[in-house]
């Protein structure tokens, strides 16, 4: 089998792109627009371009607006929490809700906390909770942690328990009674 040769930066030749050969497409300038295309070929001037493939339109992800990798509807960033996983139009809907474009990220719903995207065993990597527990298809985007403490309570619930607990930091009695429906 022959290994593929590792990209370098920078190109090694000037018709060679550097993107392209590391990602998989390109967003060089074609014509005055940026296009990304999954075919890169050298100029015959030997100036790097991108020649877009027929029919291959940039598209924005259904989830965060951002371009999209080839022949998906999501971004790398959102498809990783879409692919092959169940509940696809719950998890969809609930990542699109916590979208925030000026933060740049999925925020928790329920802390309103920017979420780790990357870090699996950080407490604030991103998870989705149910609503209500057990219920399918009503998901919300929480930190991991949250998550984790939420467990079997309701959207209702979870925050008159953080409520009772925050009092009871403070110094007061913990009221269960309070909390129960």
């Amino acid at each position: 089998m022959r290994r593929r040769r590792r990209a370098s930066f920078p190109p090694r030749e000037s018709s060679e792109c550097w993107l392209f050969s590391v990602s998989g497409h390109c967003s060089l300038p074609v014509a005055g627009r940026t296009e990304r295309t999954s075919r890169v070929r050298p100029s015959t001037s030997g100036a790097i371009c991108a020649i877009a493939e027929k029919g291959s339109a940039v598209k924005d992800c259904a989830i965060c607006g951002k371009m999209t990798v080839p022949g998906s509807t999501y971004c790398a960033r959102c498809r990783k929490f879409m692919s092959g996983k169940y509940d696809h139009q719950a998890r969809r809907q609930a990542l699109k809700e916590a979208w925030n474009r000026g933060q740049d990220g999925f925020m928790c719903r329920y802390t309103g906390v920017k979420l780790d995207e990357n870090d699996t065993k950080d407490p604030w990597y991103l998870s989705f909770d149910h609503r209500v527990p057990g219920k399918k298809g009503d998901l919300a985007v929480t930190a991991r942690f949250v998550n984790t403490v939420k467990a079997t309570l309701t959207a209702d619930q979870f925050p008159k328990v953080m409520e009772a607990l925050a009092r009871h930091l403070e110094g007061e009695p913990f009221d269960k009674e309070s909390i129960v429906e």
